[in-house]
């Protein structure tokens, strides 16, 4: 399954859900296998939305934390500003989490720089994607 993690996509699989579960009560058999199958796969996906969800949360509450001093990430402290590097395969949704990771930052009052792949049709996307979201882009 291929969907980003989205919370519109959230709500679809959890609603597919429900409609597979109630397809699976009056089902042959031979159809139950197959339905087993789907609602695995869904649950798979549900499971590492949650997981993401949860992963954004604690990014966040770093994000904002006041106290920089107190920081520590892998061992290492931090201070005076922070600095995140967000990576990932492809297509698992970053430049959507990386578009509300800077709206919540600008909500809160975070300035933030964004450096992307210094590869032109990849840039050209991105400051796309942000001037859709109505992301100030300068």
């Amino acid at each position: 399954m291929s969907l980003n993690f989205t919370l519109d996509n959230f709500k679809y699989m959890t609603s597919e859900k429900a409609e597979l579960e109630n397809e699976f009560e009056n089902a042959s058999d031979r159809y139950k296998k197959i339905l087993e199958k789907q609602l695995e796969s869904i649950n798979i996906w549900l499971k590492n939305y949650n997981k993401n969800l949860k992963d954004y949360s604690s990014f966040m509450s770093y994000l904002y934390k006041n106290d920089i001093s107190d920081i520590i990430i892998n061992s290492v402290n931090v201070y005076k500003e922070k600095k995140v590097l967000i990576y990932s395969p492809t297509q698992v949704g970053k430049t959507n989490a990386m578009i509300q990771v800077i709206k919540d930052s600008i909500y809160h009052g975070i300035s933030i720089i964004v450096s992307c792949d210094n590869k032109k049709d990849q840039l050209e996307q991105f400051v796309k994607r942000l001037t859709q979201t109505k992301v100030a882009v300068s």
